[in-house]
């Protein structure tokens, strides 16, 4: 952040030097000197080594400067200074616009000159150069290291084999590359017919990706993880032929990434566009290079992304979606960030997530699911329902506070605010002050699930919500209203949500849902018995016994006159079913 707060002293500086220098007072025969230029110095998100880019085109100005330097990666803020990019210590450089107006070099410290090379031709679209004294070997930085989950998940068991079986360690990474191999995930006892290539993240381990292919494989799929050279995808763009020549029996193939690694698939289908063999492709929290525009290619692709991820932002996401086919399906994970796409532990720039690393897998894991089985099915239009219980949203909550205590409780006397950071959420309280506007406040957390199986709803959504209410002793005690009812119990707020989804269908529909013999019992509501428990101990249990479902809520209803803090007194919290998992239910 230092920058932000001196560039203007530094660029500055930079407009004196250059008009000095640009007078003719080199007029005494010795060596010409350089002018200074702007620099731009920061660590590369990605391959974690150092960069300086240098200014050195015309058209340049310090408000272009500025910007640039200000975010040369997202997440990243560059240190701006005045002077040289040193050549000591680099192993090349990358030229971008070398004959135009936006010259901008870029000189590489750290990692293998051909990894760079590749970067800089094959993306930056620039000219490499590797005229500087270049130190031997080094590679790519790992993005953190692969965690336990992921050294687990590469052993077979009965449900998945792995192969090669003995990589674990990590010891075949190296042969698989040099042999265009792949770590492959198969269904146990089932012949596939569908595939899923998946193509690493930079710097990132495969076996990182080991656990979310295994849960894919365990639905019938088989999985390959693409290990590549100096775990850069792009040093293996098409990796996928060798994955898909080697498996004759598959039929049908699909290929993802992740970050770079979904940079890398994208071109892969840029470049094969005209004999392309793929059927789908999933990019996870990334988006294709400008090189890349396949919107005129007809695949089908997928694009889910984490709400939190500063490296690939939704930002980002938005502004690249003319990049990609206008058909695509774009599908965000509430609370997601950019390194829980896989088992690598933290990564620099990152945001921070506000689910666990489970919950964003589970979401993802079953989002891609969801694209290839409707891929596989043609296209299946959400029911309308799903947009309803989307724009209902929090407001659920609302109507829980009038079912649960007061009926005739209008939405302009309660201030609902819907906190998705797990701590905060904890922390909150629900309030009624009669002096504040407005008097009542309660609190709502919306929680997602990815959904796999039913096509006719979107593949991620509110399957639960969280509600913070007063009851209706406390709210009595603060306003007047001339009505009371209210039935004590979350439990009615769970067959309301029944009510709701049934509302949704068509008559047709309806008439099929009541010969299905499917229905719902609502269970009395398992109460808890303080605050911390309902919040990590209490769930909302939804059990499926053949046609029937029964729904339980987790309940804490403290009285007024409780022995107790004064803002836990009066409370009534439940942990509901939400409208659009009841309409799922119903439209089986």
């Amino acid at each position: 952040m230092r920058f932000r707060n001196c560039s203007w002293i530094v660029l500055t500086a930079l407009s004196l030097v250059a008009s000095a220098c640009s007078d003719d007072a080199n007029t005494d025969g010795g060596d010409v000197q350089p002018d200074p230029y702007a620099t731009c110095r920061y660590e590369n998100p990605f391959s974690q080594t150092e960069e300086c880019r240098g200014y050195l085109g015309d058209g340049w100005t310090i408000a272009s400067i500025e910007e640039d330097c200000a975010s040369p990666f997202t997440g990243v803020v560059g240190e701006l200074s005045v002077g040289f990019c040193e050549p000591e210590g680099a192993i090349g450089t990358c030229t971008e616009d070398p004959d135009g107006e936006l010259r901008l070099v870029t000189w590489f410290y750290g990692g293998a000159p051909e990894t760079a090379r590749s970067a800089c031709e094959g993306f930056a679209g620039g000219v490499w150069s590797d005229d500087v004294d270049v130190p031997g070997g080094g590679g790519v930085p790992m993005n953190g290291e692969v965690m336990q989950e992921g050294i687990d998940a590469m052993a077979s068991n009965a449900e998945v084999t792995v192969a090669p079986p003995d990589c674990a360690d990590g010891s075949c990474l190296d042969s698989l590359v040099n042999s265009a191999g792949a770590i492959v995930f198969t269904p146990t006892g089932v012949a596939p017919e569908a595939g899923f290539i998946v193509y690493p993240g930079a710097g990132v381990d495969p076996r990182a990706y080991a656990p979310t292919a295994r849960a894919i494989a365990r639905e019938g799929y088989l999985v390959a993880v693409v290990p590549m050279k100096d775990m850069l995808a792009f040093n293996g763009v098409d990796r996928a032929d060798d994955v898909i020549a080697a498996e004759p029996s598959v039929s049908s193939w699909f290929l993802g990434g992740h970050s770079m690694g979904g940079v890398s698939a994208a071109r892969y289908v840029s470049q094969k566009e005209a004999a392309l063999t793929l059927d789908g492709l999933v990019l996870w929290a990334s988006f294709p290079s400008e090189a890349d525009d396949i919107s005129g290619s007809g695949l089908r692709v997928s694009s889910i992304f984490g709400s939190e991820d500063l490296l690939s932002t939704v930002e980002e996401i938005d502004m690249t979606k003319g990049l990609l086919p206008a058909a695509t399906t774009y599908v965000e994970v509430p609370g997601g960030n950019h390194a829980q796409f896989g088992f690598y532990g933290e990564q620099v720039g990152d945001g921070e997530a506000l689910i666990d690393r489970e919950s964003q897998q589970q979401m993802f894991v079953a989002s891609t699911l969801h694209f290839i089985r409707s891929v596989d099915a043609g296209p299946v239009e959400p029911h309308p329902g799903f947009a309803a219980a989307e724009t209902l949203g929090a407001r659920w909550c609302n109507e829980a506070q009038r079912i649960v205590d007061i009926a005739t409780l209008p939405d302009s006397l309660i201030d609902n605010e819907t906190l998705q950071e797990t701590r905060a959420f904890g922390e909150s309280k629900a309030a009624v002050d009669a002096s504040a506007a407005p008097p009542l406040s309660i609190r709502t957390q919306l929680r997602y699930a990815g959904n796999a199986e039913a096509l006719y709803a979107p593949p991620v959504f509110v399957t639960e919500l969280w509600c913070k209410l007063k009851n209706q002793e406390a709210i009595l005690a603060e306003i007047t209203l001339p009505t009371l009812g209210g039935t004590q119990s979350c439990a009615e707020v769970n067959q309301a949500a029944e009510d709701w989804a049934l509302a949704q269908l068509t008559t047709a529909e309806r008439s099929r849902y009541e010969a299905s013999g499917r229905s719902v019992t609502f269970a009395a509501d398992n109460a808890s018995a303080t605050g911390v428990a309902w919040l990590t101990e209490g769930d909302l249990e939804v059990n499926r016994n053949g046609n029937t479902l029964e729904v339980t809520s987790a309940s804490l209803p403290v009285p007024l006159d409780a022995n107790a803090g004064e803002e836990f007194v009066g409370v009534h919290y439940c942990k509901l079913w939400s409208p659009a998992d009841a309409l799922r239910f119903v439209l089986e």
